[in-house]
């Protein structure tokens, strides 16, 4: 499983045999991760743009419950 990107106790985009996600660290005084089934096109987007991919993990973690399936 190639991780694409990462940072640390932050996020991680990873590539399987299933296709690529992103992996985001949430929580506060209990860290948990939410893992999210990403397109290429918005993968690439994300790795590309920093401010998308900081908005994005934002989105994310201000409403966890919105991604977790």
């Amino acid at each position: 499983m190639p991780i694409i990107i990462s940072e640390p106790y932050n996020y991680e985009i990873i590539e399987d045999n299933v296709g690529r996600h992103i992996n985001v660290m949430c929580g506060s005084s209990a860290l948990f991760e939410v893992k999210i089934p990403l397109s290429l096109s918005k993968s690439m987007e994300l790795i590309q743009d920093k401010n998308k991919l900081n908005y994005f993990l934002k989105q994310v973690r201000d409403n966890p419950q919105k991604y977790i399936k």
